[in-house]
């Protein structure tokens, strides 16, 4: 009996750790009631050099998801956001090696919110060079602009 417990114990414990990287994949960054959330995410985007966008309508969403899916059949659906409220933010992190990037609110004061860059540290840095891109949404009607 003791050990079927620490058996299953064990095993529960175990799986819970293996789905760390899933936690970071899907993000939700939260600051001051304003948070980031990350609606798509992939690992080639085309930009060979660093880019950020703030996207506030549709029209700008379907030109540069039209840019990204220009190589890919079917490519993926554009998302569909409510401008009204939100706010689309885009970053290319340029051709790297590596994917592990994400954005973080690093201030948000009364007029501007303020981006950065946040770097993970990758298990095992491969050697293909990729461009990834990061699609955020942000319910806020304040400048955003980005900190290199």
């Amino acid at each position: 009996m003791y050990k079927s417990i620490l058996i299953s114990f064990i095993t529960t414990i175990l799986l819970c750790n293996s789905c760390k990287s899933q936690h970071i994949s899907s993000s939700t960054l939260k600051t001051s009631n304003l948070e980031l959330i990350e609606i798509l995410k992939s690992s080639y985007s085309g930009f060979t050099k660093e880019h950020f966008q703030v996207v506030k309508s549709q029209e700008e969403l379907q030109l540069f998801m039209g840019f990204i899916n220009r190589t890919r059949k079917p490519g993926f659906e554009v998302p569909n956001v409510n401008f009204d409220e939100n706010s689309v933010v885009i970053y290319c992190s340029g051709e790297t090696k590596n994917a592990h990037v994400a954005l973080i609110i690093k201030s948000n004061t009364r007029n501007t919110i303020t981006l950065s860059k946040k770097h993970f540290s990758a298990k095992a840095a491969g050697t293909a060079i990729i461009s990834p891109f990061i699609l955020y949404t942000i319910t806020t009607d304040k400048k955003i602009i980005f900190d290199k």
